[in-house]
């Protein structure tokens, strides 16, 4: 299909940006701290995590988006089949247990690159992740009912986003 077409060239394109930037043919990258854990310790010592520059030019932002943001999802087809039901959502509680947590937890980092981060995390304001600062009930209108609307092609981004303000995601 189109869409797994396209999911095949979006991760051939990101292990290209990896491999660019680990080998030093690129000289920056644009990611999130996960992209830590795949990171050869050889190059603590010589990387910095910058935020982003100001949309106006002026510099870059003491703002940056933090926290933890990660869920594990089931379909509804898994849901609705009693067959699968059990074995999903025994392994999502497997997943979900403070042993898994742990592990997913990111590894510990040295050098310039724990400088640069400590220093973002002293001189900047850390902003939530756009779903963790709505409130519930826009939230799940926009996981549960927009994504799939607009992934299956019957509604726009625009009519999604729309929906969701009219909740007042964000206090009023």
């Amino acid at each position: 299909t189109v869409i797994h077409v396209g999911y095949v060239y979006f991760c051939t394109a990101l292990s290209t940006l990896y491999e660019m930037f680990t080998e030093g043919r690129a000289a920056m990258r644009m990611d999130g701290s996960w992209f830590l854990d795949a990171l050869p310790d050889s190059l603590s010592g010589s990387l910095m995590v910058l935020t982003m520059p100001r949309k106006d030019g002026t510099g870059p932002s003491e703002n940056y988006i933090g926290g933890t943001s990660m869920g594990f999802y089931l379909t509804r087809k898994a849901w609705n089949n009693a067959s699968r039901r059990e074995d999903a959502v025994g392994l999502l509680a497997a997943l979900t247990s403070p042993e898994s947590l742990r592990s997913l937890e990111n590894r510990q980092i040295s050098g310039a690159l724990q400088t640069s981060v400590q220093n973002m995390e002293k001189s900047g304001r850390m902003l939530k992740p756009l779903q963790d600062a709505m409130n519930r009930e826009a939230r799940e209108v926009w996981l549960l009912e927009c994504i799939p609307e607009i992934a299956e092609g019957r509604m726009s981004a625009e009519a999604c986003w729309e929906r969701v303000m009219a909740l007042y995601p964000f206090g009023e």
